[in-house]
């Protein structure tokens, strides 16, 4: 098992479980499945999320600014997020490994 702060990765034989936490980053999103594309020894992907819940990112206590202001309308961190977002989705289209959303 590896551990992101909000994503956890199992690993059993040649299946990867990618459990999204209540709240996830879409820059580990990015990391995990450009490594598991890379991962010869991983056949099989299966995404979820933590004991039934999923949810998106929203307004929260990591998207605020020191002095009140609000990451998403901050360019360096919205650049850095549609970035994570883009190589999220762009790692997942290039995998030619099957992923399996499993819905609790």
């Amino acid at each position: 098992m590896e551990e992101y702060r909000s994503l956890r990765l199992d690993r059993a034989g040649q299946v990867a479980t990618v459990t999204m936490l209540r709240r996830h980053s879409h820059v580990e999103i990015a990391d995990v499945f450009t490594r598991l594309r890379a991962d010869d020894g991983v056949r099989v992907v299966i995404l979820t999320g933590s004991d039934g819940e999923f949810h998106v990112p929203g307004p929260a206590a990591e998207y605020l600014l020191p002095g009140g202001g609000h990451r998403l309308t901050d360019p360096h961190h919205a650049w850095r997020t549609f970035s994570a977002i883009f190589r999220g989705h762009q790692a997942r289209a290039e995998m030619v490994k099957p992923v399996i959303a499993r819905v609790n």
